[in-house]
C-alpha cells in the first residue's frame, strides 16, 4: 500500500489507555480541551497523561478557544512543541493560531453531497461527519463527498467519523487517507477505551493483506 497509514486515537482520558497505544504503536494520542465534551481532560490530569506518551505526538483538540488560551494550554505541557499539535474543531481560522508555533490541524466537518465546504487552509487536514455538536458522536461522512475532495487535500490529511476495527481497513484501501482518527468506535464509554478494541482497530489498519480497491462505503 506503499506509506502505511498512521492511526490517531483520540479523547483519552485515562493513563493505561495512553500506556496501552504506546504500546500497540499508535502515532498520535489526542486529548479534548474543550470543555463541553464527555472526554474533556483538565489541565492537571493532562499533563500526566502527556507524560506517559513518551515519544508520540500529542495532539490538544479545542473548540473555538481564544489563542491565547490554547498557548497557556501548551505552555504548561512538558514536551518538545515539534511534538504538540493543536485540532482546530470549531470553524476557526487557522491563521489566528499560527504564532504558537505547533502543528495545525484544520477539521472539516462535511455535510451531504453537494453542500459547500471550508477551503483547505493548513498543511494537515481532518476530515469529519457533520453534527449538531462537535465530533464523538459516531457518524460516519458520506464517501462521494471524500471522493469530491481529494484532489485538493494535503499529503497529510485524516479520516474520522464513526471508524472501527469492522470497517477501517476497507476505507484505508479505497481512499489511502494519511492517517485514521478513532475515539468512540475503541470505547466502553465516552473516554474509557477498550484495550481489545484498541488493538483490533490497529491491527486492521496496519493488515497486510492484498485486495482490490472498494467501491462501495463499509
Amino acid at each position: 500500500m506503499g506509506t502505511r497509514t498512521r492511526v490517531k486515537v483520540c479523547g483519552l482520558r485515562r493513563r493505561e489507555d495512553v500506556e496501552r497505544c504506546v504500546e500497540l504503536g499508535v502515532e498520535m494520542l489526542g486529548f479534548n480541551c474543550w470543555e463541553g465534551s464527555p472526554r474533556y481532560v483538565a489541565p492537571l490530569a493532562l499533563t500526566s497523561l502527556v507524560r506517559a506518551a513518551r515519544s508520540q505526538e500529542v495532539v490538544l483538540v479545542f473548540v473555538r478557544a481564544e489563542p491565547d488560551e490554547v498557548g497557556a494550554v501548551l505552555s504548561a505541557i512538558d514536551i518538545p512543541r515539534d511534538r504538540l499539535s493543536i485540532q482546530l474543531h470549531g470553524d476557526e481560522d487557522p491563521a489566528r493560531y499560527s504564532s504558537l508555533g505547533v502543528r495545525i490541524v484544520q477539521v472539516l466537518r462535511l455535510a451531504r453531497p453537494g453542500e459547500p465546504v471550508r477551503p483547505v487552509l493548513t498543511s494537515r487536514v481532518l476530515l469529519d461527519a457533520h453534527t449538531p455538536g462537535f465530533g464523538g458522536t459516531g457518524r460516519r461522512i458520506d464517501p462521494e463527498t471524500v471522493l469530491r475532495l481529494l484532489p485538493v487535500l494535503p499529503e497529510e490529511w485524516m479520516l474520522a467519523g464513526g471508524l472501527d476495527a469492522a470497517c477501517v481497513r476497507e476505507l484505508v484501501e479505497r481512499f489511502r487517507p494519511w492517517a485514521v482518527d478513532v475515539a468512540s468506535g475503541v470505547e466502553v464509554s465516552p473516554g474509557v477505551k477498550d484495550h481489545g478494541k484498541l488493538a483490533a482497530f490497529v491491527a486492521s489498519v496496519r493488515s497486510e493483506r492484498e485486495s482490490e480497491t472498494v467501491t462501495k462505503p463499509c
